[in-house]
């Protein structure tokens, strides 16, 4: 990463905050942000800020090359405003506050990423970009997918809109979960739980298309997010059929919601297959903030009874057929 640099932040929150974070166990206590702080205003540090001051947590900013210029190299976007804005900021030095005139690898920013996490015990890592188009989004998504097979800790994509946008009073009001039932899936369930201010939805889909017939995917969603007492969390469970890219932008049209939280797959992928990930296509095409989960992530495992979890193991379901 040429001329990274770091500052820590920390934050305090109201007595009001404090209760909300009691109530919803926030396990995000050490945030990283790393994207562009050349002082152009960014919209992703402010949603870094404005959720470390939320939760009271301690925030770490760290000043990186905008993924717009690495994350795309090369790449043919087939939009013509993104193409305009990926050569505009890869020319444009004094957009990120450094010369790139050198080519800088993915994997070599990727590692830097890695490296910073774990040098401050991070919890999570909020990657932003300053892209307004379509090419910022499948920046992030280039990237986050890039380093999730070895992310110590949960990533937070946040994209820019395409017109200037002040925050919403609260984040993370409207959560929606997908989950597959494996355990990246189910961590990520567990985690949107303890995180959801106001609503949650739980989806799953399927690859039988029978979902109509078969109810087993209902009372495993049932059992694996129910109404949470805790602090009164109305949840929602769907299961839908088919591409479950296709089954979220769906949703997203009719809910808007706040956050998407995904299940990390825990296989690395090399950038030539991207466009196998569902992970990646989930990222490049949303228009909200999603966080990657991965299995045994900090913080999850402490709302679902262990009792699921061992009936999960005993009762599978594969294309309707229930043992």
């Amino acid at each position: 990463m040429i001329g990274l640099q770091t500052s820590a932040e920390h934050t305090q929150a109201s007595p009001a905050t404090n209760a909300t974070q009691w109530r919803t166990g926030f396990p995000f206590n050490k945030i990283i942000y790393v994207g562009d702080v050349s002082g152009v205003d960014s919209f992703a540090l402010r949603y870094a800020q404005k959720l470390a001051h939320e939760h009271q947590a301690e925030l770490v900013v760290v000043h990186s090359l905008d993924p717009v210029v690495y994350a795309l190299p090369g790449t043919a976007l087939g939009n013509p405003a993104a193409e305009a804005e990926l050569t505009a900021m890869d020319r444009d030095p004094h957009l990120h506050g450094a010369n790139h005139n050198s080519f800088v690898q993915r994997e070599q920013v990727c590692a830097e990423i890695l490296a910073e996490a774990r040098r401050y015990s991070a919890s999570l890592v909020i990657l932003g970009t300053l892209g307004r188009t379509a090419a910022g989004s499948v920046a992030l998504a280039t990237v986050a997918r890039l380093l999730m097979a070895d992310a110590p800790c949960a990533i937070l994509t946040v994209p820019t809109p395409a017109e200037p946008s002040a925050l919403p009073r609260y984040l993370w009001e409207k959560v929606v979960a997908a989950t597959d039932f494996s355990p990246a899936g189910i961590a990520a369930l567990d985690l949107a739980q303890r995180i959801a201010r106001r609503t949650l939805v739980a989806l799953h889909s399927t690859q039988c298309g029978k979902e109509q017939q078969c109810q087993h995917c209902m009372a495993r969603l049932r059992l694996l997010a129910p109404f949470n007492e805790s602090h009164t969390l109305p949840v929602e469970h769907l299961v839908s059929s088919g591409d479950l890219t296709a089954a979220l932008a769906s949703l997203a049209e009719k809910m808007h919601p706040d956050l998407l939280v995904l299940g990390a797959p825990a296989i690395g992928i090399e950038s030539g297959h991207l466009n196998d990930s569902t992970v990646y296509h989930v990222i490049a095409e949303s228009r909200c903030p999603v966080l990657l989960v991965p299995t045994g992530a900090q913080g999850c495992g402490q709302t679902i009874d262990k009792s699921t979890y061992a009936w999960m193991e005993r009762v599978r379901c594969v294309d309707d057929q229930v043992p």
